[in-house]
């Protein structure tokens, strides 16, 4: 019993720097997700053995079509603020 009382006083007191930690890792989160958007392709196959169908999702590189245009909308924002 007093051991989990223990880890509750020590969970609550812990409460606000988690928060900060959370706070700042959310501000670096968008950039990564923007940075890295992957195609999801899903499609069901038949698996030998069984009746039922499995789901097989797969992420598709971008093409060199797609990786040139977000280079060149990027280079854009990034000159539109200084001028």
């Amino acid at each position: 019993m007093f051991l989990a009382s223990t880890l509750v006083a020590l969970a609550l007191a812990a409460g606000p720097d988690t928060a900060q930690a959370t706070a700042s890792t959310a501000e670096t989160k968008p950039a990564a997700e923007a940075k890295a958007k992957a195609k999801k392709v899903c499609y069901e196959s038949k698996v030998s053995g069984s009746r039922l169908s499995r789901k097989t999702c797969v992420t598709t590189a971008p093409s060199k079509a797609e990786k040139d245009a977000a280079r060149e909308e990027a280079e854009a924002a990034e000159a539109k603020p200084g001028a």
